[in-house]
């Protein structure tokens, strides 16, 4: 893989955000694998501009253009928990339930990225019942 494409959230929303990446990679022959929400902040510190991204993942290559940045991330370690949507009564009790499972199983949060999420469909078009999701919180083990 040697994406994902992603564009800085912005007042648009991340579904709007979407529709765009998913059009630049149709534009390309470009099929979508997953698609990605990066958190930069804890959800009480998020109103800072540039705290999210939008991503879509690819195989595949682009380059950068209409303002896409196409970048590779690196696999990591990560504890996560993977449900559908319509199971879930938002994020927080259960990003506040990882934290504390990461703290007493002797890991602690990385600095790459607050939390993320990932969809393996467009959780923007597609039902909740039928969205599954990830959600994930990159980790390294304490010394």
């Amino acid at each position: 893989m040697d994406g994902p494409t992603y564009d800085e959230f912005t007042d648009e929303g991340f579904g709007e955000v979407f529709k765009k990446l998913e059009a630049w990679m149709a534009a390309r022959d470009l099929k979508p694998m997953e698609w990605i929400a990066f958190f930069f902040d804890a959800p009480d510190e998020a109103s800072e501009e540039g705290s999210s991204k939008a991503c879509i993942s690819f195989e595949g290559k682009a380059a950068p253009s209409g303002g896409v940045l196409v970048e590779e991330h690196p696999s990591e370690l990560v504890a996560a928990f993977k449900t559908t949507l319509d199971a879930v009564d938002g994020p927080e009790p259960l990003y506040e339930r990882m934290f504390r499972w990461i703290e007493e199983n002797g890991y602690s949060p990385s600095s790459s990225a607050y939390v993320r999420e990932i969809y393996a469909v467009n959780p923007w078009e597609t039902p909740e019942s039928e969205t599954e999701v990830e959600f994930q919180i990159p980790i390294v083990k304490k010394e």
